[in-house]
């Protein structure tokens, strides 16, 4: 992982300490991140080529295109956190 995921995922432990990240390499998308809690995986989220990273949340087809992967991040827990949020 490199060093901003890894500050960022210091940084969401600390906010939400229930939550855990890590990752796995897809022929799609690259590295593709997975947010857990528990043994629930809440969503998942990758960089595209343009720099922007893609939050896909579970349970929900909400995929914006944000600046950081901390904002993936949040997106993903608050839709988990949320089922009001989630569409499917």
């Amino acid at each position: 992982m490199t060093q901003a995921v890894l500050e960022a995922q210091f940084l969401a432990q600390e906010i939400f300490p229930s939550y855990e990240i890590d990752s796995d390499i897809d022929q799609d998308f690259g590295t593709l991140y997975r947010v857990w809690n528990s043994y629930h995986l809440c969503g998942t989220f990758y960089q595209d080529a343009d720099g922007y990273w893609i939050p896909q949340p579970v349970k929900s087809d909400f995929r914006p295109r944000v600046r950081t992967e901390m904002q993936a991040q949040l997106i993903i827990i608050t839709v988990y956190e949320n089922p009001c949020l989630q569409t499917e």
